[in-house]
């Protein structure tokens, strides 16, 4: 989301890394597509649907007419609003400067908590969007701003959201990833891997696509000054 960092440190041998991405796996692999899979399996897992789950789909009785498949528009999943994100009461509230240890103890307090209290799929839905808008918020944000994550729980949603200072040219580029992954969050996915194995000098923004795509949550990005709040949520 905006702003120099540093660079990110080395991580050791069982610590989180930022973005979930291996650098020492992508620099072996050879062919675009073999290097893609492998950052994607290096990447922090939703689990399958369970073994009575696809059992039960199975026993829906087929039809000989084809049914058109409702097909839910990939916008009504991202939002972006100018002002304050909204206030509400939050039951996890982490503040911190912006330093990579941030992403890793809060990304395994943050699966603790959530296996606790929600479904599995939800919880790795939370766990992982969790992961990705510190990696955004460390990766882009203000080294003089402080990161603020939080758990927000009502009667019938549950969220993470992470607000942090950024530039302008931040924004920027923000909202033009915004718009693809609202036209085709897998499209958008599927670009960014591409980029992290190609390299350059902007870095890929792979997280926002994943929690769209993968998680299947609704992600709302609140634009007020050079403060930015993001926010990933689903229905409980």
């Amino acid at each position: 989301m905006g702003g120099a960092v540093s660079p990110a440190k080395p991580p050791d041998e069982g610590k989180g890394q930022l973005r979930g991405l291996s650098q020492e796996r992508a620099g072996v692999v050879s062919g675009t597509w073999k290097a893609l899979a492998d950052i994607h399996e290096s990447l922090p897992k939703i689990p399958p649907p369970s073994a009575s789950g696809l059992l039960a789909a199975e026993r829906r009785p087929a039809s000989s007419a084809k049914v058109p498949v409702a097909r839910a528009r990939s916008l009504d999943r991202v939002r972006v609003m100018t002002g304050d994100a909204p206030a509400e009461p939050a039951m996890v509230t982490i503040r911190a400067r912006c330093h990579d240890d941030l992403l890793e103890y809060t990304h395994k307090f943050v699966g603790s908590y959530t296996r606790s209290r929600f479904r599995a799929v939800l919880a790795d839905g939370l766990t992982v969007a969790a992961y990705e808008l510190l990696g955004n918020a460390l990766n882009y944000g203000s080294v003089l701003g402080d990161v603020t994550f939080e758990i927000v729980e009502s009667s019938r949603t549950v969220a993470v959201r992470v607000s942090n200072d950024t530039v302008q040219v931040r924004i920027d580029m923000l909202r033009s990833l915004l718009e693809r992954v609202g036209r085709d969050p897998e499209a958008a996915f599927l670009e960014e891997m591409r980029r992290s194995i190609a390299g350059g000098i902007t870095r890929p923004m792979l997280g926002l696509a994943r929690i769209v795509h993968e998680s299947k949550l609704l992600l709302e990005v609140y634009i007020s000054g050079t403060r930015v709040t993001v926010a990933a949520s689903a229905s409980m």
